[in-house]
């Protein structure tokens, strides 16, 4: 089993340094930068003597239900920070970020509580933007709510918002176009995020904006579903190192020169599971095992075809899904 890869000299002291910077009395006067706190749970993370991993709830639709997601997350993760990462994972086929009330809101909430993470990340909006009749002002309340309970349950928690990856309707001709709704939902949720104090990750602009999955379906192995909505095991690979990298440059330009000799980069070669490990608050509350979705693309007698996808015994990431 590969080790974690290791901190860089000095990264003790600079940890150190950080912490005491963003701990600083006078400015507690107002609420810290969103990525501020993200930094203060990477720095943590990395201290010496800490004595946890970092803990990871990634909750969201399909693309966090299947699993590949947020396992390649964790692991990335793991290789920028250097130090194991605590996954937990809440995805539902079909969420919607504005409906997620009730039953499926409490379940949610109970997770914050009895998981206590560092960091929530949430990946919704898919979903939301294939409706064309979506009214921004009203979705923008509804996912407002959602972050305002999230930051009750966990209030010293990194939140983070990662806004829906590229997605492309079929045509009745042939051939696929951008879904428009996509740049809508974006477009509502960084402003929810700006005002609730997270950090705001525009996945489709990561990948590269409408039009990219033509080159992400063309890839190989190929990185996107034929239905040019889901993606393959090594298409969320690619994502979730778009996602972490982005954060890692976040928190990077954030830090005081002090620390810029331990700095916080993304692997060359993806981290292996080794910086991965499973959430032990899931263990009494909710099934481990296979994904309950048919969401994850894999190839078979070479075609790309849907199927289960169960965390190997390497990458043990345990499921929650709610209805």
């Amino acid at each position: 089993m590969r080790r974690p890869p290791p901190v860089a000299p000095g990264a003790g002291f600079a940890a150190a340094a950080v912490l005491s910077l963003l701990h600083l009395p006078g400015a507690l006067a107002q609420p810290p930068a969103p990525e501020g706190v993200l930094a203060s749970k990477f720095v943590a993370a990395r201290s010496p003597g800490s004595g946890r991993p970092l803990r990871l709830l990634h909750a969201g639709d399909s693309h966090v239900a299947g699993g590949a997601f947020p396992s390649a997350v964790g692991e990335l993760l793991g290789g920028v920070l250097g130090s194991p990462v605590q996954v937990q994972r809440n995805g539902v086929v079909g969420a919607r970020a504005d409906r997620v009330a009730g039953g499926e809101l409490e379940a949610l909430a109970r997770l914050v509580r009895s998981g206590r993470p560092d960091m929530v990340l949430l990946t919704f909006g898919t979903n939301e933007a294939r409706e064309r009749a979506l009214e921004p002002a009203a979705y923008e309340a509804a996912v407002g709510a959602l972050l305002a309970r999230i930051r009750a349950e966990a209030p010293g928690a990194a939140i983070v918002v990662a806004g829906p990856p590229e997605q492309e309707r079929r045509l009745a001709g042939g051939g696929f176009v951008p879904v428009a709704g996509v740049a809508t939902v974006a477009e509502a949720q960084a402003r929810v995020a700006r005002a609730a104090g997270a950090v705001y990750v525009d996945l489709s602009r990561e990948m590269g904006g409408p039009g990219t999955l033509g080159r992400w379906a063309a890839a190989r192995p190929p990185l996107v579903g034929p239905d040019r909505v889901h993606f393959t095991v090594e298409g969320y690979e690619r994502l979730a190192r778009l996602l972490v990298a982005r954060l890692a440059d976040l928190v990077n330009r954030h830090l005081p020169d002090v620390t810029r000799a331990a700095r916080f980069d993304l692997p060359k070669e993806r981290a292996r599971a080794s910086t991965v490990r499973p959430a032990a608050a899931d263990r009494g509350a909710a099934p481990a095992g296979p994904a309950s979705d048919l969401r994850v693309y894999r190839e078979a007698g070479g075609r790309l075809v849907l199927t289960n996808l169960q965390s190997p015994p390497a990458t043990p990431v345990l499921s929650r899904v709610e209805r």
